[in-house]
């Protein structure tokens, strides 16, 4: 048995619809109106599905430092969203497997969580090409997966950097450092 990572997506279009209801007794033979609408949500009658789907993304081993890979020992190694500029997620050139989650958690040590983030400065953006591209943009507790194969076609990890924002995209405050929970594996 080779080492690898499992991992699946699931995803369910969400459209909200609102009706008034209104109902009948036959026994009394009256009409009954309910004024108050009722909101539901669905799935999106456009698309009418929900996608998803699996895989496994091959590993050599899981003997990366702590640093590099996100996790050791058991133990994380949160990585430090700041506001002014971006920072780099570990030193694999050739991963086979990327995951980003944003915590939604101020960062206070790599082993430690801080204070919840304030909501004026709580989104990380992932993005590559020194930040001229963004691929996510996470709120708190959303993440993002990346595979790649183990050998031929992989992921260059260096080029991906987190940075932190507000949640309409502006820069966040100062103090906005966002705790990013990481795992990178060649």
């Amino acid at each position: 048995m080779a080492d690898k990572v499992r991992y699946s997506i699931n995803a369910i279009p969400i459209e909200e619809v609102t009706k008034a209801v209104t109902y009948s007794s036959e026994e009394e033979g009256s009409v009954l109106i309910d004024t108050s609408d009722s909101a539901h949500e669905v799935i999106a009658t456009e698309v009418g599905k929900s996608f998803g789907g699996s895989g496994e993304a091959p590993v050599n081993d899981y003997s990366s430092n702590a640093g590099d890979q996100g996790w050791k020992n058991r133990t994380v190694n949160y990585a430090n969203a700041v506001d002014d500029s971006y920072t780099a997620l570990g030193g694999h050139t050739s991963a086979s497997f990327v995951f980003i989650k944003n915590t939604g958690y101020l960062f206070s040590s790599t082993t430690a969580l801080g204070d919840a983030a304030p909501s004026t400065g709580d989104h990380v953006e992932v993005a590559v090409n020194n930040g001229a591209i963004t691929i996510a943009f996470l709120g708190p507790g959303e993440c993002i997966a990346l595979k790649a194969l183990q050998a031929t076609k992989t992921l260059d990890a260096t080029d991906i950097k987190i940075k932190s924002f507000e949640d309409d995209g502006t820069a966040a405050g100062g103090s906005d450092h966002i705790a990013v929970e990481f795992f990178i594996v060649d």
